[in-house]
């Protein structure tokens, strides 16, 4: 599975994929996906069929301004999560 991530915030942000399904995240341990302004990124995942991934994504260096699930894993969001699928790619545009 590929996740299309884009980046349309003036400053740069981060961004970690979380599975709702279990205790796994992308890219893991400490590291995170660094997107620059206006900046686009393909990420290839590896992950269970039917699991339940979602993005979470805030400002570099500032984690109190966050889309998504946010830095900590712990919002709800109503269009921040995707189901795994073989060959699949889910976007997503953080403004």
């Amino acid at each position: 599975m590929s996740f299309l991530m884009k980046n349309a915030h003036p400053r740069a942000i981060v961004v970690e994929l979380h599975s709702r399904t279990r205790e796994h995240r992308w890219p893991g341990g400490d590291k995170v996906y660094l997107l620059e302004p206006d900046e686009r990124k393909s990420v290839p995942i590896t992950c269970e069929g039917g699991e339940q991934i979602c993005y979470a994504a805030w400002v570099n260096g500032n984690d109190g301004v966050f889309w998504g699930v946010g830095p900590d894993n712990n919002r709800t969001c109503d269009d921040c999560c995707t189901l795994c699928a073989d060959k699949a790619t889910t976007e997503f545009t953080i403004e």
